[in-house]
């Protein structure tokens, strides 16, 4: 029997005696509920059954009350699955059209994007065609708004402006001919390239084996004299042929108190403390015939636009290839001066034996 339901009067039924009864839950008037008393449906429980061509959920839940009877009560609540979700799917229905009308209106923005994008890098692409033409005439112009375009396209004009340099100061070194111009040439490129306080050239003598200084460079005084320096014997313990010694690129602090030796150096600079790269020169023997030397200010925070690294290392290629063609140049002029040595011996022993000589 319903004791309660939504439409109350129609807990009540009239009998043919005229009296009045409480309605049995299939007599309420409700296709529903007269389906769930027909096919016994009515249990503790939830329920979920087709109807009418819907799918219906709901519950059933037995709770006692304090009664004569001791009967006890149920209450049932059934609603078709499109209006117990009707909130839910609305929403989601919404949320659908607002993404796809999203979606519809970036696609020409997208579309924008990755024209330009890809005009970028058909640019690019072209830039690095020149590069492996060896083409170097025009510079890379090519700026995006994009930050990873822009940055990959510094990068290509990094790139370009290196292999550019190195190539040519490689056709410069070869073209030199004197053994004491190239050191300064050497020097002072190197100065240039690492845009270093100073740039200072040590080489091994091949009679003395002794570690000479042989150019020093400023930025602001240009060549400085190198009176007052001493040698070293490459075997002794000091900070520079120690350095001298190693393979790898070093980095040391000089300090004027504790390398009076150097005071040359400190003063010509105006520095009390110098950070110093050092680079070794090796022959093909890998055997020690010289010493190149960056100097700057200690303890200065980097430029965060400036490419420290990639200038330690370019200079760490152009000193080893520097190495090669010092060696190769010493080795052709003492060649040259053991052949003007032998042409004077012969000709002072042809003068000494000809009677015609005067």
């Amino acid at each position: 029997f319903a004791l309660g339901y939504s439409k109350s009067k129609n807990t009540v039924v009239s009998q043919a005696d005229g009296e009045a009864k409480i309605a049995h839950i299939g007599e309420l008037g409700s296709e529903v509920f007269s389906f769930i008393d027909s096919n016994e449906l009515l249990h503790s429980g939830p329920l979920n059954f087709n109807f009418m061509g819907k799918q219906w959920h709901g519950a059933s839940q037995p709770f006692r009350v304090n009664s004569s009877s001791g009967r006890d009560l149920m209450l049932v609540m059934v609603s078709p699955h499109d209006e117990l979700l009707a909130d839910t799917i609305d929403m989601t229905r919404k949320s659908l059209l607002i993404t796809l009308g999203i979606l519809l209106l970036s696609l020409p923005f997208a579309l924008m994007v990755s024209s330009r994008v890809s005009k970028s890098l058909a640019k690019l692409s072209e830039e690095a065609g020149r590069v492996s033409r060896f083409d170097f005439d025009q510079p890379v112009t090519l700026r995006s708004r994009i930050k990873e375009v822009d940055e990959l396209s510094q990068a290509m004009g990094l790139m370009k402006n290196t292999i550019s340099r190195f190539l040519a100061l490689l056709q410069s070194l070869a073209k030199e001919q004197n053994f004491d111009a190239m050191l300064e040439q050497i020097t002072d490129e190197t100065l240039n390239i690492s845009e270093s306080a100073a740039a200072m050239m040590w080489f091994v003598d091949d009679t003395t084996g002794r570690l000479q200084p042989a150019t020093f460079y400023s930025r602001d005084q240009g060549k400085i004299d190198l009176d007052g320096l001493p040698d070293y014997a490459l075997e002794i313990e000091h900070i520079l042929t120690r350095a001298a010694r190693e393979n790898e690129v070093g980095h040391i602090d000089l300090k004027k108190q504790s390398h009076a030796d150097l005071s040359r150096i400190f003063d010509a600079l105006g520095m009390d403390t110098i950070a110093a790269t050092v680079f070794p020169l090796k022959n093909r023997k890998m055997e020690a015939i010289g010493l190149l030397c960056l100097f700057n200010v200690p303890n200065v925070e980097p430029d965060k636009k400036s490419d420290t690294g990639g200038r330690v290392a370019f200079v760490k290629t152009f000193s080893g290839f520097a190495s090669v063609s010092l060696e190769s140049r010493y080795l052709l002029e003492m060649q040259n001066r053991l052949m003007d040595s032998f042409m004077q011996l012969l000709d002072g022993a042809i003068d000494a034996k000809s009677p015609c000589s005067g």
